[in-house]
């Protein structure tokens, strides 16, 4: 029972650290684009909706991508077992539910503090 609650707990974690990998790239790329909305009056909040808006709609279309083809898997490798359990789309969509939220919690911390940078300094490179 302990290495179910290991992993469910290293879960979340890893998949943040999945997702803050790539966003730290991005942020950086887009230093300069955030420096000058932020100079022409943007806020922070627009700023996060911009960053996360791009893969919230990156996840929804790899959900889309994914889901019947992990649907199918699944129920290939559930038909071996002796007891039969029904596969919903609850499963699937607690599972986006839950991608989409670690996602906009990791976004927003990385964002907000590229945000709150500094928009000169951010110019002047």
């Amino acid at each position: 029972m302990h290495s179910q609650s290991f992993v469910g707990a290293a879960s979340p974690r890893s998949s943040s650290l999945v997702t803050f990998a790539p966003l730290g790239y991005v942020t950086a790329q887009r230093r300069q684009e955030t420096a000058v909305r932020k100079v022409l009056g943007a806020s922070v909040g627009h700023i996060v909706y911009r960053y996360t808006r791009e893969l919230t709609l990156l996840i929804v279309i790899a959900f889309i991508i994914a889901a019947p083809v992990s649907s199918f898997l699944m129920r290939r490798w559930l038909d071996n077992f002796a007891y039969r359990i029904d596969l919903g789309a609850g499963i699937f969509i607690w599972g986006l539910l839950a991608t989409v939220g670690i996602t906009w919690l990791t976004t927003g911390a990385k964002v907000v503090a590229g945000a709150r940078a500094n928009p000169v300094e951010n110019l002047r490179d």
